[in-house]
C-alpha cells in the first residue's frame, strides 16, 4: 500500500477549509512537486542507456583561453566565487584540443579554487561530462527547475591528472542546473559534456561489465560426455550471482550477464532464475527468464523476466544460470578481476555447485558479470504531496490555492504543467 495516506474530510469540507487558510501556505511549506531519483553513473555505456539522445559539447570548436558564456544553445555557462570558465589547452584533453578549466588566477592556469556552473535553457533527464582533478574532492550539485538541491556527490579522480567520467539521469527529468565547487587548492577540468532531455526510464542498479575479465565458468550439468575447454576432466557447474537492492523499491526490467561459448550439439537449454535470499543462502524462485543464444564469443546478453518482479528496498536477491538437466548442452559466464562494481545497489557474493542447482558452495571474491536494470516505482502520491508530510491533504490544497492563477511550469501546485493552477490541480489532490 502506498504510503500516503488520504485525509477522512469529504472533498467539500476540504476545500472550504483550504480556501479559508490559504494564507497559511506560506507557514506551512511548499515540497517538490516531483520527489526525483538520481542515478550516477562511473560507465559511459550504461549512461547512455538510461539515456534518450544526447547533445556534445567538446569545446573544439573555440580558440584556447575563450571564457565560456552562451556559445552553444541549450546552455550557459557561468563563473562564480571566483571562477571563470575558460577554454584551455594547458593540460591534454580528453578528446580534440581543448579542456574548460575554472581558475581564479589568468597568470597560471593550474592555479585552483575556481567554481563553475552551468544552466540548462530547458530541464534535462541527464547529463554527462569527463573530468580531471589535481588531488583533492571536487563537490558536484544538480538542481531543479525550482531551484531545490536534486543531489550531490563528492568526485575525485583516483590519481591527479586522471581523466574520469561522471553521468546523472533524473527520473523526473528535471536537470536545469549544475554547480562544481573546487577545493580552494585544488581545480577541476573537463571535457565532452553531453546531455540528454529525456531519460528512457529504465537505469541500471548494479553492474560490473566494465570491469576487466578474469575468467569464466563451464556452466552444465553433469555427468557429461564433454569435458570444458582446455579443462580435462573438469565437472560443469551451475551458477549464481547475488545483489543488493538500495533503499528504492523497482520493478525488474531485465538482468545483462557475459555469456557465451555455447555447444552446437546439442544446443545449450538455458536455466535462468531469479531467487530469495534465505540468511545468505539461495531460496526460493520468483520467477525464470527467457533466456537469449549463447552461441558465439562471451559478450553481455539480455535476460528478460517472464513475470512482473518488484524489487523491495534493501533486498538481497540470488541470479541463477545452469543448463536444462539432463540435456549435455554447454557455456560459459565470465566472472570479474576484482569486485569493483557500479550503481547505487550493491554486488555480493556468488555460488557454484556441481549438482544442476543443489549443494551449493559460496564465495567472494571475483563475482559473475552482471547488470541489473530496473525502471522506478514512483508513489503515487508524490505529485499531490506538495509539502512532502507524506499525506494528501488539506495542507497540499492550501498550496495550490496559494498560488491560483497564471504560473509557470515548476510553480508549487501546477501540477499538469499547463502554465495555469486551477481546478484540474485541484482535481489532481
Amino acid at each position: 500500500s502506498s504510503p500516503c495516506i488520504l485525509s477522512t474530510w469529504s472533498v467539500h469540507k476540504t476545500v472550504r477549509i483550504s480556501l479559508l487558510f490559504a494564507f497559511l501556505a506560506v507557514a506551512l511549506g511548499n515540497g517538490p512537486i516531483v520527489k526525483a531519483v538520481v542515478d550516477i553513473y562511473s560507465s559511459e555505456a550504461s549512461w547512455q542507456n538510461a539515456v534518450n539522445g544526447t547533445s556534445l559539447i567538446d569545446f573544439d570548436d573555440l580558440a584556447p583561453d575563450t571564457l565560456l558564456l552562451s556559445q552553444y544553445p541549450g546552455v550557459t555557462f557561468s563563473p562564480f566565487a571566483a571562477g571563470e570558465p575558460r577554454t584551455s589547452s594547458f593540460y591534454t584533453a580528453y578528446s580534440g584540443s581543448n579542456l574548460v578549466i575554472a581558475y581564479p588566477d589568468l597568470t597560471h592556469e593550474a592555479n585552483g579554487g575556481g567554481d563553475v556552473q552551468f544552466v540548462f535553457d530547458s530541464p534535462q533527464g541527464g547529463f554527462s561530462f569527463r573530468h580531471l582533478d589535481s588531488q583533492f574532492i571536487n563537490t558536484v550539485t544538480l538542481y531543479d527547475s525550482a531551484d531545490q538541491v536534486l543531489d550531490t556527490i563528492d568526485s575525485q579522480a583516483p590519481r591527479p591528472l586522471e581523466w574520469v567520467f561522471l553521468g546523472f539521469a533524473s527520473s523526473a527529468n528535471d536537470i536545469k542546473k549544475v554547480s562544481i565547487s573546487v577545493d580552494p587548492g585544488d581545480f577541476v577540468g573537463f571535457d565532452d559534456l553531453s546531455y540528454a532531455g529525456s531519460t528512457t526510464g529504465q537505469s541500471v542498479l548494479v553492474s560490473n561489465l566494465s570491469q576487466p575479465v578474469r575468467d569464466a565458468t563451464p556452466i552444465g550439468n553433469n555427468p557429461n560426455p564433454a569435458d570444458p575447454v582446455g579443462l580435462p576432466v573438469t565437472p560443469w557447474y551451475w551458477g549464481a550471482q547475488s545483489f543488493q537492492t538500495d533503499n528504492q523499491q523497482h520493478a525488474l526490467a531485465s538482468i545483462d550477464a557475459m555469456v557465451g561459448g555455447g555447444s552446437n550439439a546439442p544446443l545449450p537449454v538455458v536455466v535462468a532464475e531469479l531467487r530469495t535470499d534465505n540468511e545468505g543462502v539461495i531460496g526460493d524462485l520468483i520467477t525464470t527468464f527467457l533466456a537469449p543464444g549463447v552461441d558465439g564469443p562471451d559478450s553481455a546478453r539480455t535476460f528478460a523476466p517472464v513475470l512482473p518482479v518488484t524489487l523491495d528496498p534493501n533486498t538481497k536477491y540470488w541470479f541463477v544460470l545452469g543448463s536444462e538437466d539432463p540435456g549435455d548442452g554447454t557455456y560459459y559466464w565470465s566472472y570479474a578481476e576484482g569486485n569493483a562494481s557500479e550503481g547505487n545497489g550493491v554486488l555480493g557474493g556468488f555460488a557454484d555447485t556441481t549438482e544442476s542447482g543443489v549443494d551449493w558452495t559460496y564465495r567472494s571474491d571475483n563475482p559473475y558479470f552482471i547488470q541489473v536494470n530496473v525502471t522506478h516505482i514512483v508513489d503515487p502520491c508524490a505529485l499531490a504531496d506538495l509539502n512532502s508530510d507524506s499525506r494528501v491533504d488539506g495542507a497540499d490544497l492550501s498550496v495550490v490555492f496559494s498560488n491560483w492563477g497564471a504560473a509557470l511550469v515548476g510553480t508549487p501546485g501546477n501540477l499538469n504543467g499547463d502554465d495555469v493552477v486551477d481546478g484540474a490541480d485541484v482535481a489532481t489532490i
